[in-house]
């Protein structure tokens, strides 16, 4: 844990030394290694799924919706 924390603390240094360089490679690399260690990226996965989750709830509601309406279920 202490590990990851001082890698932490060191990218934010490198990141903020950077700062000037905003379109450069370095800072991107810098900004998907902060987005990573700090778990960003796993949260954008989490809810990228969740809404795919919706998605196919609402698929599934609209065909049972139209089951009900040819009958299927009588």
């Amino acid at each position: 844990m202490k590990k990851r924390l001082l890698n932490l603390v060191s990218i934010i240094i490198l990141a903020a030394a950077l700062t000037g360089c905003e379109g450069s490679d370095a800072r991107k690399a810098i900004d998907d290694t902060v987005e990573e260690v700090s778990g960003a990226r796993i949260i954008e996965k989490g809810e990228n799924i969740k809404k795919q989750i919706q998605d196919l709830n609402a698929k599934d509601i609209e065909r049972i919706q139209k089951d009900i309406e040819k009958g299927v279920y009588t």
